[in-house]
């Protein structure tokens, strides 16, 4: 896989391909500071708002829990379904710190011009032969 992901010009495209439907991610309005839920112990960083992605949020987190604390979350800082999210919330059944390939799925996830960039940015300076 590592191979096709560095000899893909569009490796973002390919991890969507191969992650279909088991990404889950969801998106909210906070009214609050976005930032705010980073300080959340059921939460890590991911995606755009990992340490490793040089891209700005402008107000936006991407971070990553267990499936099972997503209504709590929702819950604790009401959180909206929005047209315009501020908070993207990928869960999976263990919510863990995120490794290289869960961040760049989860940055790939977004679909965007800046985030596929950032992925292939990535790919490339990580996993260069």
């Amino acid at each position: 896989y590592l191979r096709h992901l560095q000899a893909d010009p569009a490796p973002a495209r390919l991890l969507r391909d191969w992650a279909g439907s088991h990404e889950q991610m969801r998106a909210f309005r906070y009214e609050g500071d976005a930032a705010d839920l980073l300080e959340d112990a059921r939460v890590s960083r991911t995606g755009f708002s990992h340490p490793i992605v040089a891209l700005a949020s402008s107000g936006q987190v991407d971070l990553r829990c267990a499936e099972a604390d997503v209504d709590d979350l929702i819950s604790d800082y009401l959180l909206i379904n929005d047209a315009d999210p501020n908070v993207f919330l990928h869960y999976s059944t263990a919510g863990s710190e995120p490794g290289l390939g869960t961040v760049l799925v989860d940055l790939a996830a977004h679909a965007g011009n800046r985030d596929d960039e950032e992925v292939r940015r990535l790919v490339q300076a990580r996993f260069h032969d």
